[in-house]
């Protein structure tokens, strides 16, 4: 029996009447283990998946302008997550982020109002709330 989806009568993620693509996860964290990970697990839910190490990979990619959400770390070596979304913001391009990290602190929280992110989720992150929360920021990425 295969994986059971958490969306109503067998959805993916980000799937509804209005969105008929298939949304596009940008992936940022630079440790390659959960990035693997969390890469394999949103690809079985459906999703497009780019991944990148480094912010500044980011920053010189051509992104997705509809149906996408950042998903990125708050603490990595060349920047925070939260300097990428405000480099991304500075050239125009807004998108629904949430931020992850492995430090259980009220600094993330903040930083995540700081910026609107959809959610802070603390690693390990539950698949169910991931994929909710996913859900969640896609819909408010269509406009």
């Amino acid at each position: 029996m295969g994986r059971r989806s958490i969306f109503a009568k067998g959805a993916k993620v980000g799937e509804s009447a209005k969105c008929k693509k298939t949304p596009n996860i940008i992936l940022v964290d630079d440790d390659f283990y959960f990035r693997q990970a969390l890469r394999r697990l949103l690809l079985e839910h459906g999703l497009n998946v780019t991944a990148f190490e480094r912010p500044s990979e980011v920053l010189l990619s051509h992104l997705p302008a509809r149906d996408a959400v950042l998903l990125v770390d708050i603490w990595m070596p060349e920047m925070t997550g939260v300097e990428l979304w405000k480099e991304l913001d500075k050239k125009g391009f807004t998108i629904p982020t949430i931020l992850i990290t492995g430090q259980r602190e009220e600094r993330a929280k903040l930083l995540g109002e700081e910026i609107r992110a959809v959610a802070v989720l603390f690693k390990p992150i539950e698949e169910k709330e991931l994929l909710e929360t996913i859900s969640r920021a896609l819909a408010g990425s269509n406009n």
